[in-house]
């Protein structure tokens, strides 16, 4: 989304309801404001370097204002056309200069992304997690930082927040690692810390019975919630991809959702083939949009649609459908195609999971391109099957 920014207009943006949206100043160019479903708000230069989209952060709003934003983007945009990094030219100015007592928390934390996260497309979610979470102890040096200080945290956060505890460790030990490779501390303080809570994989299917519910319950919505939970039934793609769906991205002759690359999990361009009903979905959705925007699903033409817990729970009780998350449209859908005879490869790929297991690296660079018909056809079939369930629920009385 682009947009002439003010600090009115920058004060009255709303966080999506997940993951993340990015306005694009109209003023300076490459200027970004990166908004997160939790509130954060963080400016970056974003700019095309040798064919590469590039991004460098600024820091985080409010602390930074509109305007030194600007100045500080328009300084910097210089130095990356010729090829630098001023961000990490400034981290490495830091570094060399680091105090007797060596570097602090924060500073550690940026060297790491400098030097290992920079090309994962999770990297941003992981230093803000750990700059989060490990807020206590960013000025204190690193070399001072203890096994039982880490842990005290970790035990902490697994009260409220068990499964985020288990990602904080994860994320913490090969961060630690790479600290004690670079002497920035004499132990690995994060080596012996064992994730605190116990996760168990769901493995929820849905129903054809349930599925004829759902997609029944849908009709009783308002009508940007049922073409988006229906669509998310048909396509089996994440919801924060779907809510974040811009006009951009259809191609209604090629009946295609191209979902590009700094929008999918996996960091890959993933090509969507729209079966009928749901490209049937996609063009009334074009005639229903009144907002001058290019997203799908908004209610405020800014930003992408949000209240998706509230709306679940509507779900719920229109369908009678309980003890399910939107995330199973994905696991139902495949579940289902295998057994409409469609292969577990395709329908791996249908779901842009980085390559199925048993497959070699060089068939899974293959499979990327030469699918796309295997896909269209798997996700043809899906179709067919949801409108079968809904059209004949009464014969499925007995089934879940």
């Amino acid at each position: 989304m682009k947009a002439k920014l003010t600090d009115r207009y920058v004060k009255a943006i709303q966080p999506p309801q997940v993951g993340r949206t990015e306005v694009i100043d109209l003023v300076q160019p490459g200027l970004r404001l990166r908004v997160t479903s939790k509130g954060a708000m963080s400016w970056s230069v974003a700019l095309r370097v040798a064919g590469r989209m590039r991004r460098f952060t600024i820091g985080p709003y409010p602390e930074i204002s509109l305007g030194d934003a600007r100045r500080r983007a328009a300084s910097m945009m210089p130095e990356i056309r010729d090829g630098h990094d001023p961000v990490k030219k400034s981290r490495q100015e830091r570094l060399t200069t680091a105090a007797p007592n060596g570097i602090n928390l924060t500073e550690a934390i940026d060297a790491y992304a400098d030097a290992r996260l920079g090309n994962r497309r999770t990297g941003d979610t992981i230093v803000r997690d750990l700059k989060r979470d490990l807020g206590a102890l960013l000025d204190a040096p690193v070399k001072d930082i203890t096994t039982p200080m880490l842990a005290t945290i970790v035990d902490r956060k697994a009260k409220t927040a068990p499964i985020q505890a288990n990602r904080l460790v994860a994320s913490m030990k090969p961060f630690w690692r790479w600290l004690a490779t670079r002497q920035h501390c004499d132990v690995d303080a994060a080596s012996i810390l064992e994730k605190p809570s116990t996760e168990r994989a769901r493995d929820r299917v849905l129903s054809q019975k349930e599925i004829a519910a759902i997609w029944q319950a849908t009709t009783k919505m308002s009508w940007y919630w049922r073409d988006c939970y229906r669509l998310l039934l048909l396509t089996a793609q994440r919801r924060s991809e779907a809510a974040a769906m811009a006009w951009a991205e259809i191609g209604f002759d090629s009946a295609q959702w191209v979902i590009p690359a700094e929008r999918t999990k996996t960091g890959v361009e993933h090509i969507v083939h729209l079966s009928e009903p749901t490209l049937a979905i996609v063009s009334d959705l074009q005639v229903k949009q009144s907002t001058d925007t290019d997203l799908i699903f908004t209610t405020t033409g800014k930003t992408p649609i949000s209240g998706f817990s509230k709306s679940k729970r509507e779900l719920d009780q229109l369908s009678g459908v309980d003890n399910w998350k939107i995330h199973d449209f994905r696991r139902t859908a495949v579940s289902h195609m295998a057994d409409i005879g469609i292969d577990p490869t395709v329908a791996d790929r249908v779901l842009n999971h980085v390559a199925a297991g048993s497959m070699s690296t060089v068939q899974r660079v293959y499979q990327r391109s030469s699918m796309l018909q295997q896909r269209r056809r798997a996700l043809d079939a899906w179709a067919d099957f949801v409108l079968a369930c809904t059209q004949n629920k009464d014969q499925f009385q007995g089934n879940g």
